[in-house]
């Protein structure tokens, strides 16, 4: 998991009087970590996720399905074997939710197959075509659905 980590550091060069220039030595207060505050991780979580608008980055609240086994990494853009059978096809999920004050969105569908297929992974995008790619990953296993089966995929993201 990606954590962020952010370091504040301060130092002061002091002024000399007698020759009006600034001393070449800087003396160095030190380093410290800082607070993300709830604020950004609430606007974070609304501007990656939850956001359904267009006034600004929309969130990745598109959600796909694929029928192929290969691992997701990290350089992926896009979803290999992405589903477009009926009723498992790339859609805007139902469920995209934060609760303030937290690290933790979850983003979340359920799709009614109307196809047989065999799903392995899941991954949401930005855009109901194309679009970034946010988050994708496999199944815990296959999911082999029949017409009418429901499937339920949730991702629950937790910023550090």
């Amino acid at each position: 998991m990606t954590q962020t980590t952010a370091f504040l550091t301060a130092s002061i060069k002091r002024w000399n009087p007698d020759k009006q220039c600034y001393n070449k030595e800087e003396e160095f207060l030190g380093i410290n970590h800082n607070v993300t505050t709830n604020v950004l991780r609430d606007q974070l979580s609304d501007r990656l996720y939850t956001r359904t608008t267009n006034d600004g980055p929309r969130g990745a609240g598109f959600m796909a399905l694929s029928t192929e086994g290969t691992t997701p990494v990290a350089s992926d853009t896009t979803l290999a074997g992405e589903s477009s059978a009926s009723g498992l096809a790339r859609v805007e999920s139902t469920t995209k939710t934060h609760t303030g004050g937290t690290n933790v969105t979850v983003v979340s569908h359920q799709y009614t197959a109307g196809a047989a297929a065999t799903i392995t992974k899941a991954a949401i995008f930005t855009a109901s075509s194309a679009g970034n790619m946010y988050h994708a990953a496999m199944l815990p296993s296959n999911a082999v659905l029949a017409i009418n089966d429901l499937l339920t995929v949730t991702f629950t993201i937790t910023h550090a």
